[in-house]
């Protein structure tokens, strides 16, 4: 068991639980249980890490950017074609489920975003888990104009340490990374990087099958 304070004063045990029993529970988990048609967008197809498709009857593109892993020269080329057809209003980037990688990789997306904001709109998601090369991403997105930020305030920093090297501990047998650079984006003092219209998702839109931010970002 742990023993969890609260800002108010109140105290809480909670006793641990078996993955297997955490796994069990079908309220807490039914989104990602769901047919991939049937699921919200943005956690559709998770092992794709750029997922490409158009919503609102074909008046938006959506690209789901969820690894600063691979080059993004080809998705941004397809974007750009997608983007082009007449009845296209508005262009979405969502990089809520991003966690980072390669801060050198999304310069091609970025490049076709800034392109793209002179005559569609464009809207960047961000939210808690978009961390580390991700949040370098969003910070240059940010700086871009016209291009809007939705959702909750990154969960990375703009400005983070990085480019990590394996140093070993002899004594003990373990094996440490250790950050070797500065990545310097965005203002220097953020801690984050903050929507410019913020909608929260709750964990009951989680379970309901719910995207508020997708829903504003469409608007």
């Amino acid at each position: 068991s742990a023993g969890f304070a609260f800002a108010d004063g109140r105290t809480e045990t909670l006793d641990p639980v078996s993955a297997s029993s955490f796994a069990s529970v079908g309220s807490v988990l039914a989104p990602l249980r769901r047919p991939a048609a049937t699921q919200p967008t943005w956690i559709r197809f998770p092992e794709r890490t750029q997922w490409l498709t158009t919503l609102d009857g074909g008046r938006a593109v959506y690209l789901g950017y969820r690894m600063t892993t691979n080059e993004t020269w080809t998705v941004s080329r397809r974007l750009l074609r997608l983007a082009a057809r007449p009845t296209v209003r508005r262009v979405i980037v969502d990089v809520r489920l991003n966690h980072g990688g390669d801060n050198t990789t999304y310069g091609a997306l970025l490049g076709a975003m800034q392109e793209l904001a002179k005559r569609k709109t464009v809207v960047l998601l961000i939210g808690r888990s978009t961390f580390s090369a991700a949040g370098n991403f969003a910070a240059d997105v940010d700086a871009v104009p016209r291009i809007r930020l939705v959702g909750e305030a990154s969960g990375g920093a703009p400005s983070q340490w990085g480019d990590s090297t394996v140093v070993e501990i002899p004594t003990p047998g373990l094996i440490a990374r250790v950050a070797t650079s500065y990545q310097r984006f965005g203002k220097p003092s953020a801690l984050t990087t903050r929507p410019d219209v913020a909608v929260q998702l709750t964990a009951e839109d989680f379970v309901a099958g719910r995207d508020p931010v997708l829903e504003r970002a469409l608007r």
